[in-house]
């Protein structure tokens, strides 16, 4: 990898850290709840997928969904 890559990751590094004021705490706290949020996007899409498949007359309204 050349020298400008690695700058590059390193100045993205430092932007995404002063983002949360270099507290690593508050950094891994909102990739946990970034995670949480796609770990439920899945699952609602899979169970929507699966109503699809299954029973089409069941599938969630749109506001159903929202509030997943």
């Amino acid at each position: 990898m050349a020298d400008y890559e690695l700058d590059e990751i390193h100045r993205i590094r430092r932007e995404i850290s002063a983002k949360f004021n270099h507290d690593m705490g508050k950094l891994v706290a909102h990739y946990q709840a970034l995670e949480k949020s796609i770990v439920n996007l899945v699952n609602t899409n899979l169970q929507i997928h699966h109503l699809k498949i299954r029973n089409p007359s069941k599938l969630p309204t749109e506001k159903q969904r929202i509030n997943y």
